[in-house]
């Protein structure tokens, strides 16, 4: 027994039959979108979850102009108050004069794929680099 024939999600138009492999076939992506996409899927991953002993390592962008960092950074604060939870977290404030400055904060965050996302949410567009080490 044959399983049966899918049913499609939408009717194509009349006149317009497609049959075969080319029936489920996307358009290329445009020139401007296919490096982006060809190197975010070669990019790594963040861990879902933080292990014992796992610290979060948050960089702020320097470049990006220092109220657009400090309001990050207050963002980033009231996202750590609403996720309390074991991780330890070092933020690496940038300097002036040179290297990010290491600060260890007193209290940990809830590490999971829920806070990467409102992290990735309310900060996005590169202004934090979040990495469990």
């Amino acid at each position: 027994m044959n399983p049966p024939e899918p049913v499609p999600a939408y009717r194509e138009p009349d006149g317009i039959a497609l049959a075969g492999p080319e029936r489920d076939e996307e358009p290329p992506l445009p020139d401007e979108a296919s490096v982006p996409a060809a190197a975010a899927a070669q990019a790594s991953t963040a861990p879902v979850s933080a292990g014992p002993g796992n610290v979060l390592h948050v960089r702020f962008t320097s470049g990006a102009g220092t109220d657009r960092v400090v309001t990050a950074m207050e963002e980033f604060r009231r996202l750590l108050r609403d996720r309390p939870g074991a991780t330890r977290v070092v933020l690496h404030v940038p300097a002036s004069a040179g290297d990010p400055l290491p600060m260890e904060l007193r209290r940990g965050v809830a590490y999971d794929a829920d806070f990467l996302a409102e992290v990735q949410r309310r900060l996005g567009g590169g202004l934090v680099d979040v990495r469990l080490a």
